[in-house]
């Protein structure tokens, strides 16, 4: 679960979490020109879902060895089929994720 927090009146970014991989690939993706949709819940494997005046955009952030992508990194049926996804790989003693878009 992502640590992401911002009080509802005040606006701007997201208060990330430096500890958390989640809060981390956030700030990656807002740096990238994306503006984040807080989510309550995961959709899916999907933890941040963003937007940018292009479309939209899902990451699932990874702790482990790669996972077999397969049918669950697909994009969910109620979204676009031009929906991009993104899957951050972060390893131990790295300050950046290793990325695989789909």
């Amino acid at each position: 679960m992502t640590t992401l927090n911002r009080h509802a009146d005040k606006p701007g970014p997201l208060a990330p979490n430096p500890e958390d991989h989640v809060s981390r690939s956030a700030v990656i993706v807002q740096a990238a020109g994306y503006r984040l949709i807080p989510l309550a819940h995961p959709i899916g494997p999907w933890q941040i879902l963003a937007t940018c005046p292009r479309g939209l955009l899902l990451v699932a952030v990874v702790d482990e060895a790669w996972p077999a992508l397969g049918v669950r990194y697909g994009a969910p049926p109620s979204f676009p089929m031009v929906t991009r996804r993104l899957l951050h790989h972060w390893m131990p003693e790295r300050p950046l994720p290793t990325a695989l878009a789909q």
